[in-house]
């Protein structure tokens, strides 16, 4: 079984950029490989840019990853796109709500439904998430930003 930190580190270096038409194209598990690729909105891919820009001036916030349907490619009108926000320190409640309170603006400004997963780094790794499905399920098909 793969270490948590690598693995971390193997979704965080996954932007690959190989196109193949309009599909997008997908490694050997079938999971599409960069963001590039992926069939998003413009008002999309602006959103996910400002809360990637707003969040690493305002809370120090380094790697944002893309996860769920969107990830996939599987998404619809109706999904959401999901992020894990792996923050670099501890944080308070606080802190966190202007984590999401900065989310939400942007989602307001581009008619988007980002929706956060917010987790200090170091528990994503090696705390109680770093045994949970979800973080599996990332590593797998995690699209980071």
């Amino acid at each position: 079984m793969e270490n948590n930190g690598r693995m971390t580190m193997r979704i965080l270096s996954k932007l690959n950029t190989g196109k193949h038409g309009n599909r997008p194209s997908r490694d050997r598990s079938g999971h599409v490989k960069s963001l590039d690729e992926l069939a998003l909105k413009p008002n999309q891919r602006n959103a996910l840019e400002e809360a990637r820009q707003r969040l690493a001036a305002e809370f120090g916030v380094r790697d944002l990853v893309l996860f769920g349907s969107a990830a996939r490619g599987q998404d619809d009108a109706e999904s959401d796109l999901d992020l894990l926000v792996l923050v670099p320190r501890p944080f308070t409640r606080r802190w966190r709500h202007g984590i999401t309170d900065a989310v939400f603006e942007v989602n307001l400004k581009y008619g988007t439904n980002l929706s956060t997963l917010v987790v200090e780094r170091k528990v994503w790794e090696k705390g109680p998430y770093s045994v949970l499905p979800i973080h599996a399920e990332i590593a797998r098909e995690g699209i980071p930003l």
